[in-house]
């Protein structure tokens, strides 16, 4: 596993706001949101990114960008298979 130095962490984290001010500035309302399907939580919408087939929050998406950077996983589908599992199939409120 590659060691991620603080000023590349920020980095990605910087690029993460990035998307969602990016977001917001295209129209998509604070208000909105959608479930994501890594941690299978109701979070807003603006951040929200596709990766292949799944679609990731922000915070989420900063989690598999950080993991990526360090080799802990090397695809969207491999993050997948960590995501949290619920007993009961739904999101956790």
């Amino acid at each position: 596993m590659n060691e991620v130095s603080v000023a590349q962490a920020e980095a990605i984290r910087e690029i993460m706001r990035i998307i969602v001010d990016d977001d917001l500035a295209k129209g998509i309302s604070p208000g909105d949101s959608a479930v994501c399907d890594h941690c299978r939580q109701i979070k807003p919408a603006p951040g929200f990114i596709m990766y292949d087939q799944y679609k990731l929050c922000n915070d989420c998406s900063c989690e598999y960008e950080l993991a990526r950077v360090q080799g802990r996983v090397h695809s969207p589908r491999q993050f997948m298979r960590r995501a949290p599992k619920f007993a009961s199939g739904s999101p956790s409120s």
